[in-house]
């Protein structure tokens, strides 16, 4: 029976360098210095905080009245109504008509939409914001 083939050590098979399983040192410009490991973990290190800066507490800033509106409809309860009728007509891909604040009427199909805006293809690509919609409708009706 032959003799077992020897194992490498484990450090020699996580760097491939046979040098540094054995212990010497190595001065090759591409090796890592001798404090850091090659594969070790790298630690994060945080200056310690200070005692008045964990207790104190931190209040909320003012808000801009041009931003009050928001406020208001943080405040409403969804019924997912809203989404549902988006995501059945974006995947239905149905031609709907957006009226917009101003009057302006845009015309196309749903891409996608989010809890701000929606994005409507027709000849080109259309962000539209859900603030500046005054109602939608089916473009058949």
């Amino acid at each position: 029976m032959a003799d077992p083939l020897p194992l490498p050590d484990a450090l020699e098979m996580r760097t491939g360098d046979p040098a540094l399983a054995s212990g010497t040192k190595v001065s090759s410009p591409h090796s890592a210095p001798a404090s850091i490991t090659p594969s070790g973990p790298r630690k994060l290190v945080r200056p310690p905080m200070s005692a008045s800066t964990l207790n104190k507490t931190f209040t909320r800033r003012n808000r801009s009245p041009l931003l009050a509106h928001q406020d208001v409809q943080m405040q409403q309860v969804s019924t997912h109504a809203e989404s549902f009728y988006l995501q059945k007509q974006a995947q239905s891909q149905t031609p709907m008509v957006f009226v917009l604040e101003d009057g302006e009427r845009i015309e196309g199909c749903i891409e996608w939409y989010d809890c701000e805006c929606i994005k409507v293809r027709n000849q080109s690509r259309i962000l539209i914001y859900k603030s500046s919609i005054k109602y939608l409708y089916k473009a058949a009706e």
